[in-house]
């Protein structure tokens, strides 16, 4: 069955590492301050927010309207994360998705060729293929790409 693409997606995504506390034997390969990544983005053609969280158990999606992604970001802001915005690229000419992780995932998702197995990684393949840095761990106001 043939894909079609619908352009009801996320053009831009704000990329969040998550501080944390040392919970399993990869850990000690990140600094506390991005021991997670994951993503959120705004699809204006829907009028709602997308969430995509890869956990170590599964991928969690959400979509949520403007109040609710209120309520979700100020959770997240408690977390103190380091978050910064990048485009979808689309420059990967495989499948970039080794292994079910975290920071496989979030590249996968905007397209990025990068090599990065850790999230401190992707945040330097980041910076360096230009993304912008939202928030650098200590409050932000997210507002719509755009």
């Amino acid at each position: 069955m043939a894909q079609t693409q619908t352009n009801y997606g996320v053009a831009v995504w704000d990329i969040v590492f998550v501080p944390g506390p040392r919970s399993s034997w990869y850990d000690w390969l990140s600094p506390s301050w991005c021991r997670h990544v994951m993503a959120y983005g705004y699809a204006y053609k829907v009028g709602a927010w997308v969430i995509v969280n890869p956990t170590e158990k599964f991928t969690m999606v959400d979509v949520l309207p403007e109040k609710q992604f209120e309520r979700w970001r100020d959770r997240l802001l408690e977390q103190d994360p380091t978050v910064v915005r990048a485009p979808v690229v689309n420059e990967t000419t495989i499948s970039g998705r080794f292994g079910l992780f975290c920071t496989a995932a979030v590249k996968h998702l905007i397209g990025l060729r990068s090599r990065a197995l850790r999230p401190v990684a992707l945040y330097r393949d980041l910076i360096a293929s230009g993304a912008t840095k939202v928030i650098e761990r200590d409050g932000y106001q997210s507002e719509r790409p755009g």
